[in-house]
């Protein structure tokens, strides 16, 4: 589904500035948001990993108490 809408919008923007220099300039604004999309990714999966050590941390503990 993403691929289909990033080339029509590839597509639009080489008709629009007439030639190659369009699918260029189009390409370098595709990296910047694949990089911040990367960036979030990275931020997201840091903040799951602490969220997951914290709730194991948070089981763990319970369960010591449970067993004295």
């Amino acid at each position: 589904m993403c691929r289909g809408r990033s080339w029509r919008v590839q597509k639009g923007v080489r008709l629009e500035s007439g030639g190659a220099t369009g699918s260029v300039r189009h390409g370098r604004e595709e990296e910047e948001e694949e990089k911040k999309k990367r960036k979030r990714k990275e931020k997201r999966k840091k903040k799951n990993r602490e969220w997951g050590e914290k709730s194991q941390a948070m089981v763990r503990s319970r369960l010591t108490s449970d067993r004295l």
